[in-house]
């Protein structure tokens, strides 16, 4: 299989896999909202939220590290087995310490103790983190057998919870078959090891010489747990579990559009880390340079439907309850352009360049200024003022990232590119304002919606020859 051939490949069971992992709360909300209301999916949230904290303790900063050490590895299956046996070890270590914290906090702390039943629960994605060793299989870019596992426990999920969560009381339960639905993961892939690693107990493990990147990636970690989790953090602490409700539901959303967009990303980190090694800097710039051009082609019109049929959404998949989301779903929708560019430029380019220590210094910054703007802007705004503070604290985050990269590479924006994106974007706007003044069943006005926005979009960009969207069309239909 060619090397062009492979991304496509890796990128379409990556899509699938990092779907499974947002789809399946939307598919399971609309129906959960209902029937646990505001309280009760802020409740599971906010639970979810601290045991997130010591998982990412747990994990340090080897997710990331270790797609980059075992994909430098390569084929050599000896130099791979002892590189993951080390990491391994470390993960084992910390998960462990991380676990008995949790276990104290819950038992020593009044706040916490209230909720024990639930943060238990939760916790259980703590002690389970002990096998979260995905990142070897995205190092050796098994990305297939990541998709199929996922997928049959996340289908086993769904049906977990239509069938055993039915009423207002079955917070306990919900919490379970979510925490379930991610840590079962983590315990088969003890059983595919065997497969891609060779047991040499006379081999020397050296722990030492990966402490320091791991450290330098796990400082990052925390800045970016701190933004991406302390506005949830923090509208618990300060409005209540009705409001964490009110502003994750629509996180999610967003969260599931920038997943599919930086999909492509995560199946490029193994490859940008060996042409960085290998000083291939053509490749490595002409990868990058079709990867934004993707991006924006992509992330301007999904911010722009998000913000155009945000009343219909949160309307049919959260219930009329959840009314004062529709805002907060508005303002976090601006989060989808600037995620998508974020990561490439710093969670992908900066990793496979070695600069982490710079990865670090610029989600500090947004972690810091998130901090900041959390404090005065929640109080006012509840969780609005979250969605504000997470827009402008992740826009600096990005701007940082995209300056500490420009020594590395040799990027000539599109400008032509991103025009016809801008004016392909103001016809799906358009189509959808129109659509909105003659249908009023939301229903199907939120599916001609979607259906007449990608028809406008995709028709003007084949007439203003958009090179990506051609590209991408040819492609398609040279597959069928």
């Amino acid at each position: 299989m060619g090397e062009k051939e492979s991304v496509i490949k890796n990128y379409i069971y990556n899509v699938i896999y990092s779907l499974l992992s947002v789809v399946m709360p939307l598919i399971t909300i609309p129906y959960a909202s209902r029937v646990l209301q505001p309280e009760g999916i802020g409740q599971v949230s906010y639970a979810q939220n601290i045991a997130s904290y010591f998982v990412l303790f747990a994990s340090l900063g080897i997710p990331n590290y270790g797609i980059r050490e075992i994909a430098k590895a390569g084929i050599d299956k000896g130099y791979r087995s002892k590189t993951f046996r080390e990491i391994f070890r470390i993960n084992a270590i910390s998960t462990a310490i991380s676990t008995v914290a949790y276990i104290l906090c819950i038992i020593l702390i009044p706040f916490f103790y209230e909720r024990k039943e639930i943060l238990f629960i939760c916790g259980i994605s703590l002690v389970l983190n002990f096998f979260n060793i995905d990142w070897f299989y995205r190092g050796i870019e098994q990305f297939g057998y990541i998709t199929i596992r996922s997928y049959c426990i996340k289908i086993i999920s769904v049906i977990a919870i239509f069938v055993f969560v039915n009423q207002k009381e079955d917070v306990y339960i919900y919490a379970l078959i979510l925490t379930l639905s991610t840590t079962l993961n983590f315990v088969l892939n003890a059983f595919q090891l065997r497969n891609y690693l060779q047991w040499n107990r006379r081999t020397k493990i050296e722990t030492k010489k990966h402490i320091k990147p791991i450290l330098f990636l796990f400082a990052s970690a925390i800045a970016i747990e701190l933004y991406a989790q302390l506005d949830t953090t923090m509208v618990g602490a300060i409005c209540g579990d009705k409001f964490v409700g009110y502003y994750t539901n629509p996180r999610r959303i967003v969260l599931v559009i920038t997943t599919v967009i930086n999909s492509l990303g995560v199946v490029l980190l193994p490859k940008l880390s060996v042409y960085y090694v290998k000083n291939n800097y053509d490749c490595l710039n002409q990868i990058v340079t079709k990867c934004v051009d993707y991006i924006i082609t992509l992330s301007i019109p999904s911010f722009l439907g998000v913000f155009f049929t945000a009343n219909d959404i949160v309307h049919i998949m959260f219930g009329s309850s959840f009314q004062p989301s529709v805002l907060t779903l508005k303002l976090l929708s601006i989060l989808i352009p600037i995620l998508a560019i974020g990561n490439i430029f710093g969670t992908q380019l900066l990793i496979a360049f070695n600069l982490e220590s710079r990865l670090t210094l610029s989600v500090f910054a947004g972690a810091l200024i998130n901090l900041i703007l959390n404090a005065v802007l929640i109080l006012n705004f509840k969780q609005n003022g979250a969605a504000l503070a997470s827009v402008i604290a992740e826009l600096t985050v990005m701007c940082l990232q995209v300056f500490f990269c420009r020594k590395q590479l040799h990027l000539k924006f599109n400008y032509r590119n991103s025009i016809k994106v801008g004016i392909q974007s103001l016809g799906m706007s358009v189509t959808l304002v129109f659509v909105r003044s003659l249908i009023d069943f939301v229903v199907i006005r939120l599916i001609v919606e979607i259906l007449l926005a990608v028809f406008a979009y995709l028709i003007l960009g084949i007439v203003i020859k958009n090179e990506t969207i051609i590209w991408s069309l040819k492609r398609i239909s040279r597959d069928k």
